[in-house]
């Protein structure tokens, strides 16, 4: 996740860049990216929970659907400039 983005917009548009290269292989769908932690405000934490179907078990010939999910969190830098 980038915490050392400046604005909320920019590290909520990473955080999806950064599931979405991690998870193409493993995901059957779309990655859901959720931010789980209150505002974006330095010296706090930013927590985001990610989800997507597992297209893993239909090699098994299990047509299962999956869901995946897993929460992520990282410091926002007490000193960053926000302009």
């Amino acid at each position: 996740m980038r915490s050392i983005q400046k604005d909320h917009a920019t590290a909520m548009a990473e955080a999806r860049a950064a599931a979405e290269a991690n998870l193409q292989d493993v995901c059957s769908g779309p990655v859901t990216v959720v931010q789980t932690s209150q505002g974006f405000e330095p010296d706090t934490l930013f927590s985001v929970q990610v989800s997507c179907e597992v297209r893993g078990l239909a090699m098994l010939g299990l047509d299962i659907p999956t869901t995946l999910t897993a929460s992520f969190s990282s410091p926002l830098d007490p000193y960053r400039r926000t302009a």
